[in-house]
């Protein structure tokens, strides 16, 4: 085996020119892609998220949750992909983006020549702005440059590296990770806040708002049935007072009448307000507190290409091919001779 090795060792080495020409094309390549490659910003957002229940509401919470009345906490898995949903993405991309006050969107298709890129198969799209959101669904070019934008945004499935937003969460601390990496730092930075101000506003105010609508109405009944049934109590307390015990059949009837009455609406004021209490407090528990633990700042540290790291890896690369080139051929000759 070491005899064999020496030979091929020694092939390698008659040969260098051959091994040579295989090296120079990797290494050229690989240097051209490192300089000719566009430096790119990359930023974090971390924060955390806090419901009521993981605080003043914990006891009442496990109280409640031992009769089958669950929180309003949402699951860690769902805030992410609520991060990577369309909708976001949407509201994001059509937030005034603090590189040049237009809207983010536009920044992108001209930062990644968008429009240039899908001209060669829509020329309409050339140049092409968004002027509104609503502009999305007026014209199919529209539509094409739009999905262009968000695939951009996202990437797709088989390439998920090339993403300029990602989101992640440690599952032993807790904590959420919104990374972005863009050429610009303007963008990187608009993602990364306008991202979180979007997913922070669905959870806090969307999710919530039936919750509250639903809790206040159940406010509203407990409150006309306690108006009610104090007004018939106090018309009940005009009669005892007004004729001393000395009551007419009429007089007696209309009491009895107060009394059940008075009573049904204290079974219904009962029952409304155990509702509202357990709707106020799923409205409460539901709440969630988004805080940022680690925001990105300007300036921003731009991250280019290693040019040596690069050449490096051509030369291994085209040595690996060339190397595997030699050996092969002098297998084949001693093969055939």
């Amino acid at each position: 085996l070491i005899l064999l090795v020496r030979d091929y060792v020694f092939e390698c080495i008659k040969y260098y020119k051959t091994l040579i020409l295989f090296i120079i094309p990797f290494v050229t390549y690989f240097g051209y892609s490192a300089y000719t490659s566009e430096m790119k910003f990359g930023g974090k957002l971390k924060f955390m998220v806090e419901s009521q229940s993981s605080s003043s509401y914990g006891m009442l919470s496990g109280l409640l949750g031992s009769f089958g009345v669950g929180g309003g906490e949402s699951s860690p898995f769902k805030i992410i992909e609520v991060t990577k949903s369309e909708r976001i993405v949407r509201q994001v991309l059509f937030s005034q983006s603090s590189c040049n006050k237009e809207f983010l969107a536009n920044v992108i298709i001209s930062t990644y020549a968008l429009d240039k890129l899908l001209a060669e198969n829509h020329p309409n799209a050339l140049g092409f702005r968004f002027s509104s959101e609503d502009n999305i669904d007026n014209n199919l070019i529209s539509q094409i440059m739009y999905k262009a934008v968000v695939q951009r945004v996202l990437s797709t499935p088989l390439k998920p590296e090339d993403a300029l937003i990602k989101a992640a969460m440690d599952l032993e601390s807790g904590i959420y990770k919104l990374e972005s990496s863009s050429i610009k730092s303007c963008i990187t930075l608009d993602l990364l806040n306008f991202t979180f101000d979007e997913v922070k506003y669905f959870f806090k105010e969307k999710i919530l708002s039936e919750q509250e609508v639903a809790r206040d109405l159940l406010g509203e009944k407990r409150d006309s049935f306690q108006y009610l049934i104090t007004s018939m109590s106090n018309e009940l307390a005009r009669i005892d007072d007004s004729y001393r015990g000395l009551v007419s059949n009429k007089e007696k009837m209309k009491r009895q009448q107060l009394s059940i009455k008075i009573q049904g609406l204290s079974s219904a004021y009962i029952e409304t307000a155990k509702n509202y209490e357990m709707a106020d407090y799923n409205y409460k528990n539901s709440r969630q507190f988004f805080l940022k633990v680690d925001a990105p700042l300007e300036p921003m540290g731009g991250v280019k290409k290693s040019l040596i790291l690069y050449l490096i890896i051509g030369g291994v690369l085209g040595s690996i091919v060339g190397i595997g080139f030699i050996v092969i051929r002098k297998i084949y000759k001693e093969a055939i001779a």
